[in-house]
């Protein structure tokens, strides 16, 4: 788990956020929020290798969405989409582009609730179409 806190740490090590490690310690599924980002983690075992997921939303960056395996290894994980293409002169694609892109967003937001992140931001929100920003 060592490995898992340094990378973690790592990544955040310029805004000086870090994993607490009684969580890590005893694999707590939790939450951070500090310096403007909401990261939330979890934690889960494949086959024989232990990790932890996380998610981590800031206002004024693309979201995250990463897996730390307990060797430090990482994988990205399935996270929103920024926007889609509007084409002025093709209504069709545009609306096309639009419901492509709020249905993978509906299905990341899915992915992250079956974890248990059920904490949000706006922009979750408005990314994943639970609101409307109309």
């Amino acid at each position: 788990m060592n490995q898992i806190k340094e990378v973690f740490d790592k990544v955040f090590s310029r805004w000086e956020i870090k994993i607490p490690f009684k969580n890590l310690d005893k694999k707590i599924n939790g939450f951070i929020q500090e310096k403007g980002w909401l990261i939330q983690y979890c934690f889960g075992k494949e086959a024989d290798k232990e990790y932890m997921d996380y998610f981590a939303e800031h206002r004024m960056t693309d979201p995250r969405h990463e897996r730390i395996y307990e060797d430090g290894n990482t994988e990205s994980l399935s996270y929103y989409q920024i926007g889609y293409r509007i084409i002025e002169d093709d209504p069709v694609q545009t609306e096309k582009n639009k419901n492509e892109f709020y249905e993978h967003n509906k299905k990341v937001a899915q992915e992250l609730l079956d974890k248990g992140f059920h904490r949000q931001t706006i922009n979750t929100a408005l990314l994943s179409g639970m609101v409307n920003d109309d």
